[in-house]
């Protein structure tokens, strides 16, 4: 099912309750948003070994969300659901540059989602809606341009 997208800033429309976001006094679990969630956090554990997750529930609107930040920097936020998730990455204009300079890189749903996203002052707030919105490798692409990862 297509997402419906806010046209100010690409994000997915508020949705309800009924509509996929864990309500607050369920807390959300591995197992809520499914396999690409656990790669993807074992992806970012790996890469970023000093990012501590952060859980906190943002209100009826986004529900809950395990944010990964860095000295006050956030580097993507992960967003449960009932049949899924959602992740944000939000890229300044440095970022967005480089984000062209690789769009060959990435999946065509990717490049259909940063070509859709509106520029704002700041740079683009890619709400990336699982799996129909893109890929994991896509996801370490685009925060590898906001920070690089620690060698091991």
């Amino acid at each position: 099912m297509p997402s419906h997208r806010d046209a100010s800033h690409g994000r997915p429309r508020p949705r309800r309750l009924t509509e996929g976001i864990v309500a607050e006094q369920t807390v959300p679990t591995i197992r809520s948003a499914g396999e690409t969630w656990t790669s993807l956090r074992a992806m970012l554990a790996e890469r970023y070994p000093d990012l501590a997750p952060g859980i906190d529930y943002g209100g009826a609107r986004y529900g809950w969300q395990v944010r990964y930040r860095k000295g006050g920097r956030l580097l993507v936020s992960l967003f449960p659901e009932q049949d899924g998730f959602t992740s944000l990455v939000e890229l300044g204009r440095a970022e967005d540059a480089k984000a062209e300079a690789i769009l060959d890189r990435l999946s065509p749903a990717m490049q259909r989602l940063l070509g859709g996203t509106a520029q704002l002052h700041d740079g683009r707030w890619l709400w990336i809606r699982w799996p129909e919105d893109g890929t994991v490798e896509d996801v370490r692409e685009l925060i590898q341009l906001r920070r690089r990862p620690k060698r091991p």
